[in-house]
């Protein structure tokens, strides 16, 4: 697009490294030999032409200035070589690409391992792949795991500060994927760890075994099927696969009783005798769970071991880009992520986590005029998180014999009740609370036009999302099931009235069933660029949201209503 004033505007050109030639009757070619243009950057190259002598070339050398003239965003981008070649060992614990976020000084990590940019809270922050969001519908921040592989990411980029009305956050975090050219390329990858190459745990005899690769690879070119069609400058695809093998354990460290004390001997931790026929059928039960002591001399802990957890990853992503005609592009991607991992539970069997992450962009790009664009996408982002705790908590219920417990909430909800005898004892409690299906998901529409006057660039636009979120419902350690707490008040020993099944306190939660909810959100926005003149760009903005309440499934969820002092279900 152009403009009265002499200047060239290329919109929604993708991220990458570029050769300019400017070329006009009576004047000498002038060419910018490398410029390299990131994620959502506004790149402003002054070009001066002058008379041509006999064949004269003017090689312009110096790359553009790299500092942001063209408007107040804070912002940085890392491209695909320092995502992938810098020692930021992030492979070495997920097959996620938000582990390069580490490269950008505007990005910190809360408490709860959340991202948050500058300032802004994980949840004032937007995450997106190719203009879809991936941001988690229930808990807000990002999804850990719905991006490409990091051989399939062009660039991120990270806004902190001033971001456009565009964006619907304070913040924003933008990851653009490859696509392929008109030349074959191609990439291979292993990254390992074993434990010969480990130090042994402080305290542990041994290593904890571990054999890890992470390994895969990516082919990005034309598509040509000879004799049949030849995708040269018109049809493109780049295709990656990224896996995971891990073979791990989690150093563990627990006190447990010894066997005198199961059977009622307390008096070498200071307590009583408790007699054999006063011990609890729940008791005796939920100590099959513990271990016997396998180490002495230690003061905090009695046993130790390695516990087993493996895992396995495959992720593949394929984007396919078509050039229509000349004023029309093209281009669609699908990525699918499966993950399988065990997670430790203290005395417990492990949970055996499933995630399966799909997502979904298509993308239409129209230059109806020279000076009038739009651009239309539709996608989605769907994870849906199984976690598999392996027993039931109606069977650990009867297993326990604690009976007259209302479970009729969840029936069949695998949990373990929490029992902690830790007073003046140090023993290691134990519970599991509930585990099920989570999942977030987002389907997108985006419309946005673009109009280039003068020395204005307005750009407006739609944003419709259909974002559905399901929950298990949770408040404290195994809710529905129990916890129980003892402390040394009936025996003089808090493991003493745990044998006797003397709890200081019981708590039970008559929790909801498991929560969903749907909802439509809307908005739309309309920003213009002004450029006063060489040295000055004047941006502004304005943007509407319409953020309803989520339709919960159960119509289980209330608001408190001021106005009449009400509760609205």
């Amino acid at each position: 697009m152009t403009s009265d004033s002499g200047d060239f505007v290329i919109e929604n050109l993708k991220a990458g490294h570029y050769k300019l030639t400017v070329h006009h009757d009576g004047f000498a070619d002038a060419i910018v030999g490398s410029a390299t243009l990131e994620a959502r950057q506004d790149l402003r190259i002054p070009i001066t032409l002058a008379i041509a002598a006999e064949a004269t070339v003017i090689q312009v050398n110096g790359a553009p200035d790299q500092i942001n003239t063209e408007n107040g965003t804070l912002s940085d981008s890392r491209d695909n070589q320092q995502i992938t070649q810098l020692p930021l060992n992030n492979r070495a614990t997920t097959t996620s690409p938000l582990g390069a976020l580490a490269l950008s000084p505007n990005v910190q990590q809360d408490s709860s391992g959340n991202i948050a940019l500058n300032g802004a809270s994980s949840s004032m922050v937007n995450f997106s792949v190719d203009g879809i969001s991936t941001a988690n519908v229930r808990q807000n921040g990002a999804l850990q795991d719905a991006y490409p592989s990091q051989e399939g990411i062009s660039a991120v980029k990270v806004t902190s500060f001033n971001n456009s009305a565009e964006f619907s956050q304070v913040g924003d975090v933008t990851f653009t994927t490859k696509s392929g050219t008109n030349q074959y390329h191609g990439s291979l990858f292993e990254y390992l760890q074993n434990d010969a190459l480990d130090a042994s745990p402080y305290g542990f005899n041994g290593k904890a075994p571990k054999r890890f690769n992470t390994f895969g690879g990516s082919l990005g070119g034309p598509v040509s099927i000879p004799h049949l069609y030849n995708g040269k400058d018109k049809t493109f695809f780049f295709a990656d696969y990224e896996g995971n093998r891990r073979t791990t354990a989690v150093a563990q460290q627990f006190l447990v009783p010894t066997e005198a004390e199961r059977n009622g001997d307390l008096t070498g931790m200071g307590g009583p005798v408790i007699p054999q026929n006063n011990i609890s059928a729940t008791a005796k039960a939920l100590l099959a769970y513990y271990p016997l002591p396998n180490v002495t001399g230690q003061p905090n802990y009695n046993y130790e071991n390695f516990q087993n957890t493996p895992a396995r990853t495959d992720g593949a992503d394929l984007r396919v880009d078509q050039t229509i005609t000349g004023k029309q592009s093209a281009y669609a991607r699908f990525s699918r992520k499966n993950i399988t991992a065990d997670y430790a539970n203290p005395l417990l069997p492990n949970d055996v986590d499933g995630v399966h992450n799909r997502s979904l962009l298509i993308s239409y790009t129209y230059a109806i005029t020279p000076r009038l664009l739009n651009e239309f996408r539709f996608g989605f982002t769907n994870v849906i998180t199984s976690v598999d705790f392996p027993i039931e908590g109606a069977d650990a219920l009867s297993q326990l014999d604690l009976q007259g417990v209302d479970i009729s909430q969840h029936p069949t909800t695998h949990a373990f009740p929490t029992f902690n005898f830790n007073a003046g004892t140090g023993f290691t409690p134990i519970g599991r609370d509930k585990a099920g299906v989570t999942q977030s998901k987002t389907m997108q529409f985006t419309d946005n036009v673009t109009y280039t006057v003068g020395k204005h660039t307005f750009k407006t636009g739609i944003d419709a999302r259909r974002v559905r979120y399901f929950d298990v419902e949770l408040f404290l350690p195994s809710d529905d099931f129990g916890q129980f707490t003892f402390q040394p008040n009936f025996t003089g020993n808090a493991f003493g009235d745990f044998l006797k099944g003397a709890p200081t306190t019981l708590f039970f939660a008559v929790s909801s069933p498991d929560v969903g909810g749907t909802a439509w959100q809307y908005s739309l926005f309309a920003q213009d660029e002004y450029q006063l003149n060489s040295k000055l760009t004047l941006s502004y903005g304005l943007r509407w949201q319409v953020l309803p309440s989520f339709n919960e499934d159960g119509g289980n969820l209330a608001n408190f209503d001021q106005r009449n002092n009400s509760i609205v279900v």
